[in-house]
């Protein structure tokens, strides 16, 4: 295609696609009769033209998106897209069948409300869980990771599918043009792996949000947050439902999320004798005993107060309106998990529109894991700023330990030592010359004892400096020397089989004999180290000096 054929092509996709979201905006405000509404808002605009502006002017191979529950993450991810596909600079518009909308989740109604939501251009890329590997390789393409931190593990599925697909590190990703958005209110091990990505390659964007929208904060404020009730107990049961006896003036719907595990069917019992004992409606919404199009029944009043138990529903990304909804009372384990909290029934009682006042909807849930989400969302998700406590995620004081997610392959590597898988002669040589310190001439027992002299010299130099040296069983040792650099270990290996196993760390875990954890930040070792010495080099080189 020449280059005037292919102005107006793309011309023509920009009328396109900008047509398209216009007539989808048209006939929501018909359907909705507002003629205000629109599809996308002014914060979810900004929060859109900066991402943009990160991939395109930044040239940033993955972005993150930390936005609220219920704040407008669809909004935005789709507004991205939108800029994308219509791009004034032909250089680097892209093709709407480059651009794909996936989730780790396996869950049939974010797909179908995904693809109500995206325009047509693009509608045949969402995907969700159990059809990722639909996705083709591609070069030049935009794929947006909605709930980011689901599948998320190394070796769960969002890794495996994008490994297949060749985007195995950060310059896959550039030499492809690969440019990923991570979206998420709760990005867990995701968000804390993007800050390993050198930094000229990955941004954050927070989704700032107006006044309008309603945060746990306001609630809580409103003195209509509580703390959860243990539900197992009977007396328990019949006191959340007196307490609510007279709050609201007409009937409203009351949903309970019910505990996993040996408590589950004593709490439902619990529940449906203290609906019986003060003349309310009972109803089970679960997998087995499904409301049918409850949605639209919570649309309208009840004529008794009615208590739904639910089980897994309602998670994340999932909305129900609010008008006839009295309480919500998420199970509170006895350690919270934050993510989880937030994610549940609490944070979808969250968003525009909502009710505020003595007579909106009241929370209850596990206060303490709430205000600790939020101390956390308000640093900009800093996990070494704020505690935070996630199946996936741990932070305490600056201390963070947490599972890899697949973005650690996209951190900035040290060159890779592939000559280290031939033999160990290699692996030596390879030592050798990366580490800046060639003996004179080694061969046989002369080379052991370098090695066995180099490993004692660096252990006794870090003891010295109070940092860390492990001797493990079979006299090899773990040598872990804090770095500025990303995580990487090699071993130095004599012919009689003993080891110098050396690792550089950055705020992750190392394992001693696969039974021991030590959890290792770079914050507390920099302090202990000579200025300047942020190399491997620089500090072998101490060594060797002293």
């Amino acid at each position: 295609m020449d280059q005037i054929s292919n102005k107006k092509y793309l011309d023509m996709q920009r009328d396109m696609i900008h047509g398209q979201k216009k007539s989808m905006e048209m006939d929501k405000r018909y359907k909705e009769k507002d003629p205000h509404i629109k599809l996308v808002y002014e914060s979810q605009e900004i929060a859109a033209t900066k991402i943009v502006e990160h991939f395109i002017i930044g040239d940033k191979n993955v972005v993150l998106l930390l936005a609220p529950m219920m704040s407008g993450k669809t909004g935005t991810m789709l507004e991205v897209a939108y800029q994308m596909c219509t791009h004034s600079d032909d250089d680097v518009i892209l093709d709407p069948k480059n651009v794909h909308l996936i989730t780790g989740m396996s869950d049939a109604d974010w797909l179908k409300d995904m693809k109500e939501s995206a325009i047509p251009a693009y509608r045949d890329n969402v995907e969700h869980r159990p059809n990722l590997r639909k996705l083709v390789t591609a070069t030049d393409c935009l794929i947006m990771i909605d709930e980011c931190h689901y599948a998320a593990t190394k070796k769960q599925t969002i890794h495996n599918v994008l490994h297949e697909l060749g985007f195995q590190s950060i310059d896959d990703l550039r030499n492809r043009r690969i440019r990923i958005l991570l979206i998420s209110a709760t990005p867990n091990h995701t968000g804390h792996d993007v800050t390993t990505i050198e930094e000229k390659y990955r941004a954050t964007v927070k989704l700032d949000v107006p006044s309008e929208y309603l945060w746990f904060e306001q609630i809580i404020q409103e003195n209509r947050f509580l703390e959860a009730k243990k539900l197992h107990v009977q007396e328990n049961a019949d006191g959340l439902i007196h307490e609510n006896l007279n709050i609201w003036n007409s009937p409203k719907y009351h949903i309970i999320r019910i505990p996993k595990g040996s408590y589950a069917r004593q709490v439902v019992s619990n529940i449906q004798k203290s609906c019986d004992k003060f003349g309310w409606d009972f109803s089970r919404h679960d997998s087995e005993d499904r409301i049918e199009n409850i949605n639209d029944m919570l649309k309208i009043k009840p004529e008794r107060h009615h208590v739904i138990v639910i089980k897994d529903f309602w998670r994340a990304s999932k909305r129900f309106p609010d008008q006839h909804i009295g309480f919500v009372h998420e199970n509170s384990a006895r350690k919270a998990d934050d993510s989880v909290t937030a994610q549940g029934l609490l944070g979808r009682m969250l968003g525009y529109n909502k009710q505020r006042g003595p007579n909106a909807p009241r929370l209850y849930g596990n206060m303490s894991s709430i205000k600790q989400y939020m101390d956390w969302f308000k640093t900009g998700g800093d996990f070494y700023k704020a505690n935070f406590y996630s199946s996936t995620c741990k932070s305490k004081g600056g201390h963070v330990r947490h599972k890899k997610s697949f973005v650690t392959s996209y951190s900035e590597e040290i060159e890779q030592p592939s000559v280290l898988k031939q033999n160990q002669d290699h692996a030596v040589a390879w030592a050798l010359k990366n580490l800046n310190i060639e003996p004179s001439s080694m061969t046989g027992r002369e080379k052991d004892i370098w090695l066995n002299n180099t490993r004692n010299k660096v252990c006794e130099w870090l003891e010295g400096k109070n940092l860390i040296c492990i001797k493990n069983k079979g006299q090899v040792y773990k040598i872990p020397i804090i770095t500025n650099e990303p995580i990487f270990s090699f071993d130095i290996r004599s012919k009689d089989g003993r080891d110098i196993d050396f690792s550089i760390m950055n705020r992750t875990e190392i394992n001693v004999n696969m039974r021991e954890r030590l959890s290792i930040t770079v914050r507390d070792r920099l302090r202990r180290m000579v200025d300047g010495e942020t190399s491997y080099s620089q500090l072998i080189a101490n060594v060797e000096q002293s």
